[in-house]
């Protein structure tokens, strides 16, 4: 697909980062790391609608698609997904209990036709980097139209 004409609704998208994650599989080991990988996936799946989707985009990264989700919606959905990953501590099976957050970018489409799927992804990737650069913990929306 070359752009996302074909596509009938509104959406937002998110890039997740979950933040220093370098230092959990260096502390802990890469066993550690698979477990709170886990744990967060399972987190951030109860925040989602049934037709909302989340893949591990690579990794410590994840892309979340809200369909029907407006631009007004994006703020409330990147406080969401922060509360639930460190809200509390992730407890691995060795009783382990670590405390991880996020980076979170968002960004947001309607209909329109000439934005590529790429571009799109771009855009909140770019937020995502905003809110690292602002100090990692948080959520920016992309202020792209």
């Amino acid at each position: 697909m070359t752009g996302l004409s074909g596509w009938i609704c509104n959406f937002t998208i998110a890039l997740l980062d979950l933040d220093h994650f370098k230092h959990v599989n260096d502390l802990h080991g890469h066993n550690a790391g698979d477990q709170v990988l886990k744990i967060v996936a399972a987190r951030m799946q109860r925040q989602l609608r049934d037709y909302d989707s989340v893949v591990r985009w690579g990794g410590e990264e994840f892309l979340l698609v809200f369909p029907h989700a407006s631009l007004a919606d994006a703020p409330a959905i990147g406080e969401r997904l922060c509360t639930a990953l460190s809200r509390e501590p992730m407890t691995l099976d060795s009783g382990t209990a670590l405390e991880i957050t996020a980076s979170i970018g968002l960004a947001f489409t309607f209909r329109e036709p000439s934005l590529s799927p790429t571009a799109f992804i771009e855009r909140a990737d770019k937020a995502l980097y905003r809110a690292k650069d602002g100090g990692r913990d948080q959520y920016v929306v992309s202020e792209e139209p």
